[in-house]
């Protein structure tokens, strides 16, 4: 089953189940609604960490960020952190790290385009892109490094 839960609908549903759990074990909630409750604590944890709700799928229903169009050909650049990279990253992408980023523009400029850029979360590749756009490069943010490798994957 593919993904179709977003980062922040598996933030909330995180949240929401640490709330029900503390109000069901300091004593707020009790008896069958407790117990209810705590049930659905546990089916949002788990459609969490797994990243899919079957009750979207009827309907066609995802949270997850629209992923960027991109090919096998496509150029990856990741802008982590060397050691963050080196923990994990999408296959033959290139790391420069966001900070690098400014001095190694002549660099990125000789790169085929459309460059499509990625990180942890999508907040620094965010940045990235509007660097590398006002220096007049093509480029679009992919978000995180896993969703442009899910992506890469469907291509």
């Amino acid at each position: 089953m593919q993904m179709n839960m977003g980062h922040t609908d598996r933030r909330l549903r995180l949240l929401a189940a640490a709330f029900i759990a503390y109000f069901y074990f300091t004593g707020v909630l009790t008896g069958t609604l407790g117990i209810v409750l705590v049930v659905l604590a546990v089916v949002l944890t788990a459609t969490s960490l797994v990243g899919v709700c079957p009750l979207y799928v009827p309907f066609g229903i995802s949270t997850r960020k629209k992923i960027v169009p991109m090919d096998k050909k496509s150029t990856i650049v990741d802008v982590r952190t060397r050691a963050e990279f080196q923990g994990g990253h999408v296959a033959n992408s290139i790391n420069i790290p966001l900070q690098e980023l400014s001095d190694r523009l002549s660099e990125v400029k000789k790169l085929p385009q459309p460059i499509v850029l990625c990180c942890a979360s999508g907040v620094r590749s965010g940045r990235a892109t509007s660097i590398l756009k006002n220096a007049g490069v093509e480029c679009q943010n992919g978000g995180s490094w896993t969703e442009v490798n899910a992506a890469l994957q469907m291509v």
